[in-house]
C-alpha cells in the first residue's frame, strides 16, 4: 500500500469512528454535560447521552442530524467564526433552548453563567435537560413526552421498535 493509499485509509478510519462514537468530547463544552438525566426513563441516574440530539444514544439513531433546540442553538455558537468550541457557554448558557422557562444555565447548574471550559461542573445543583421542555418538577407534559420519548429505536438490522415510556 503507498503512503498515499495508507493516508486515506487512515483519514477513512478516523471518520468512522468519529461517527460511531458521535461527540461524546462535546459534553465537556457545557458543565453537567455527562449528567444530564433522561427525563423520558423515569430512572434515577439515567442519563441522556447525545444531549443535543432528539434521540439519547447514537446506537439508537434511526436518522442521524436529529437535534433538539439545545443541540441547534449548540451548532449555530460552535460554527460562528472565530469561535472556539470551549469559548461556546456563555453564550449558550444565557438561552433558554427548550422553552420551559428555564436559561440553559439554569438547566445544567450554572444559573450565573460563571462556569469555564476546564473547570469542574457545578455540584449540588438539580439538573435539567436543556433540550426537552421540563415542567418546574422535572415532569414531562404529555405532549412533550409524545414529542421527545417515543422515537423509533433500532433495535436490530431489521426491526425497528417504539421507545417504550414509564
Amino acid at each position: 500500500m503507498g503512503l498515499g493509499s495508507a493516508l486515506c485509509f487512515v483519514a477513512f478510519i478516523a471518520i468512522v469512528l468519529m461517527e460511531v462514537a458521535g461527540h461524546p468530547g462535546f459534553r465537556d463544552l457545557f458543565p453537567n454535560g455527562h449528567v444530564v438525566p433522561d427525563p423520558c426513563s423515569g430512572i434515577p441516574g439515567d442519563t441522556w447521552h447525545r444531549v443535543g440530539h432528539l434521540i439519547k444514544r447514537k446506537e439508537d439513531d434511526v436518522a442521524k442530524k436529529q437535534y433538539n433546540n439545545f443541540g441547534k442553538d449548540f451548532l449555530e455558537k460552535k460554527n460562528r467564526v472565530g469561535m472556539g468550541a470551549e469559548e461556546i457557554w456563555p453564550d449558550l448558557c444565557k438561552l433558554d433552548s427548550d422553552g420551559d422557562g428555564r436559561t440553559n444555565g439554569v438547566e445544567l447548574g450554572d444559573p450565573n453563567c460563571l462556569w469555564y471550559f476546564g473547570e469542574p461542573s457545578p455540584a449540588n445543583m438539580t439538573i435539567y435537560h436543556p433540550g426537552i421542555p421540563e415542567n418546574a418538577n422535572g415532569t414531562l407534559t404529555e405532549q412533550t413526552r409524545s414529542s421527545f420519548c417515543n422515537l423509533p429505536l433500532v433495535t436490530n438490522a431489521t426491526s425497528t421498535t417504539t421507545a417504550a415510556t414509564p
